[in-house]
């Protein structure tokens, strides 16, 4: 793991000037080979990645418009008029001049650059490098750049038996004929949280396959089954002058092991050179900006403030509740009034503690609903956080009922903008009066209005209503749009602005927000972590997840909640909790019915009882690589209700998770057996791990707590 691969593809005319032109590369690195081949001097193709044989693998892949609207791909397997590579102390440089496909532009150059693996940098990332920028005035005017892939891999080579990791969501492990078709769009919690992808054999040699920059840039990672097997990210360019490339830096490395070892990879370069990684805000205890309570809360409930089963529920616990405020209708808001709390479960109104209904009426929230001040301030005195919900992203296009009130006069400057300046929308389901969708505009972040508009909003929520914090809604889950709207100072299209603009707006949030405060969004992805305080997950409800995601941030940022239902089954329901303990999250975002269910309580309860009594791990340790369960683990099925239906999943009977308290020795191991009948198995501890029993019976429901001091 101390040496890699990486790729650089520069497009300047000065580098291009290739001395004497050779055919083949070699760069080893770590006993992985990389070997490019040039062939009859008008084409490349990458012929070997480790030990696997590629048939016409491209370099790259660019997507270029001509003056009639065509896309036209170059690959550097296409034929070209002229195709060069030379030898320096660095590596290799290969130039590419004027593609056969687009006879007017033979003045369009492109150059490849592969560094060897120096061995003189201390993070395994800067051993070697292959990289990829571009420069202004390599593309003649017939033509503008739209997207580009650097160093596509064949899915196709990978031998019989291996296994494929995926960032969506938490992550998913495949086994690698298993993969299927995928577009994840990153930075998206609801498509690649994070942009790197593992491969591995059956006896642990595989390779990480990244792509690094420091601001999170726009990019789908693509995998397609036909033509090719081709895995690749695809960068959606910037548009300021058409003829930029986004940033770009992809990342190719050997390891051995799993999932694991390949997000410890990921997680160094993080934390050393993400924008977004909270270096400044950790020490030995955490994360230093975020209060002390968020740190150590352990269950969450969703629904209705005036719902009194929450309040029997923080008692029934006997511990700190974080209540995110959802469904509730008009009637129990105004029974508020007069202390006659409703016990409303799943209203029509959604998420409202404001007057307008959920979805609908976006962003005007105040006035609050009678009572809401008075009822924050009950639920605090009885243990119990609150915390209510607000979008960050969209703005009602007719925002006031079926009227345009200001999104035309006020809002419509800073919506982000198609290519032919037309504001781009989004609907959810909602309905106006008159039965017609709810139709949003999609904000753009790098404008003042929205900044501002956002920050009035939490901070009137926080400051003056007392709230304990505020989930801002989308933050994570939604993709960014890309945005021609050249007004707001951004560059147009794609890049890397989308991230940095929000994690100005929620600085100068936290900024003035009242101390003990925090502020949350829905999923997860890489961007924002270090101006928030939680990634509220309900999206984590794939089958073969692994805590992929949570290996990379625990102790930087607290991920809690899945999506419970009470058309779930308990033992559905007792899946989910066991997952989400040993992944590390705050339990809960569960309804009050499914929390009190008497087939589940019990179960959730015991779970509960052993994360608050170790919580310190989850916020001042890491996450370490967990033992292995070897025995006849049997596979319980569950299905999991979503809003896009059920989803069946399965997973072994008895999971576990470790993390260790960041600069000490001391361990914790959690083991859970969820299902009704005891599983016996060996505990095979892994790299090097001492103080676990070899063998252990796991009775039905137990949750084992083992700490390991030496």
């Amino acid at each position: 793991m101390n040496h890699l691969l990486r790729i650089l593809l520069f497009c300047a005319p000065l580098l291009c000037a290739c001395s004497e032109s050779i055919e083949k590369a070699i760069i080893t690195a770590d006993g992985m080979t990389m070997q490019i081949d040039v062939c009859n001097g008008q084409r490349a193709v990458l012929a070997r990645l480790g030990d696997w044989e590629l048939v016409d693998s491209t370099l790259f892949r660019i997507d270029v418009r001509n003056e009639n609207g065509e896309t036209i791909c170059l690959e550097s397997t296409g034929r070209w008029n002229s195709v060069k590579m030379s030898k320096d102390r660095t590596g290799y440089l290969i130039s590419f001049m004027g593609p056969e496909s687009i006879p007017d532009a033979s003045e369009l150059n492109v150059c490849v650059r592969i560094k060897s693996p120096s061995g003189k940098s201390r993070k395994w990332y800067e051993s070697s490098a292959i990289r990829m920028t571009w420069e202004r005035g390599i593309f003649p005017d017939c033509l503008t750049l739209e997207q580009a892939a650097l160093l596509p891999v064949s899915a196709r080579a990978l031998p019989e038996g291996s296994s494929f990791f995926v960032p969506l969501a938490s992550g998913i492990v495949h086994p690698a004929e298993e993969a299927g078709d995928w577009d994840l769009y990153y930075p998206q919690g609801f498509g690649a949280s994070m942009p790197w992808l593992a491969f591995w054999d059956k006896d642990g040699a595989g390779f990480y396959y990244a792509s690094h920059e420091k601001n999170a840039t726009f990019k789908t990672i693509t995998l397609e089954s036909e033509p090719g097997d081709h895995i690749r990210y695809e960068y959606s360019c910037p548009s300021q002058n058409e003829r930029e490339f986004a940033p770009c830096e992809m990342v190719i490395a050997p390891f051995k092991g799993d999932w694991f070892d390949a997000s410890q990879m990921y997680r160094d370069w993080v934390k050393a050179e993400a924008a977004w990684y909270p270096r400044d805000k950790m020490d030995g205890n955490g994360r230093t900006d975020t209060p002390q309570w968020m740190k150590e809360m352990c269950i969450w409930l969703s629904g209705s403030a005036y719902d009194t089963q929450v309040e029997e529920f923080q008692q029934a616990v006997g511990i700190p509740v974080g209540l995110h405020w959802t469904y509730s209708n008009f009637k129990a808001m105004e029974d508020a009034t007069t202390k006659g709390y409703s016990r409303t479960l799943s209203g029509p109104d959604g998420y409202c503690w404001h007057q307008n209904p959920f979805d609908n009426d976006y962003p005007h929230y105040f006035p609050a609903t009678n009572g809401f001040e008075e009822r924050v301030k009950e639920l605090q005195a009885r243990n119990i956080r609150v915390m209510p919900y607000i979008n960050g992203r969209l703005w009602d296009t007719r925002d006031n009922g079926i009227s345009d009130s200001l999104f035309t006069k006020v809002a419509m400057p800073a919506v982000t903008k198609d290519r032919d300046g037309n504001p781009n929308t989004e609907s959810y389901g909602t309905i106006e009066k008159d039965g017609s969708p709810v139709v949003f505009g999609v904000m753009c972040p790098t404008t003042e209005l929205w900044q501002n508009k956002v920050k009035d909003i939490v901070l009137s929520i926080i400051n003056d209503c007392g709230a304990d914090g505020v989930y801002i809604d989308q933050i994570a889950a939604a993709q960014p749009r890309l945005c021609y709207d050249s007004s707001h100072g951004h560059p147009t299209g794609g890049g890397d602005w989308w991230k940095p603009a929000y994690r100005t707006m929620l600085a100068n949030i936290r900024s003035e927000m009242r101390p003990g405060s925090v502020i949350t969004t829905e999923s997860n992805d890489d961007g924002c972590v270090d101006q928030l305080d939680g990634f509220m997950t309900w999206q984590f409800f794939h089958d073969r997840q692994v805590p992929a995601f949570a290996a990379v941030y625990c102790g930087a940022i607290q991920i809690f909640g899945r999506r419970y239902d009470a058309a779930n089954t308990p033992s559905s329901n007792r899946m989910i909790i066991a997952q989400s303990l040993t992944f590390g999250e705050q339990l809960g975002w569960m309804n009050s019915d499914v929390a009190t269910d008497p087939e589940l309580m019990p179960y959730l309860m015991e779970a509960v009882s052993k994360r608050y009594r170790y919580r310190e791990y989850f916020y001042r340790g890491e996450m370490i690589k967990s033992p292995r369960l070897i025995g006849d683990n049997p596979r319980q099925k569950g299905s999991w209700v979503t809003l896009w239906g059920p989803r069946e999943v399965s997973s072994p009977s008895v999971l576990c998770g470790a993390w260790q308290i960041t600069g000490e020795s001391r361990r914790l191991y959690l083991f859970t057996n969820y299902s009704d009948q005891p599983v016996t198995l060996g505990i095979e501890p892994a790299d090097g791990q001492k103080g676990l029993p070899s063998e252990y019976t796991f009775r039905p429901g137990e949750v084992l707590a083992l700490e390991v001091t030496r």
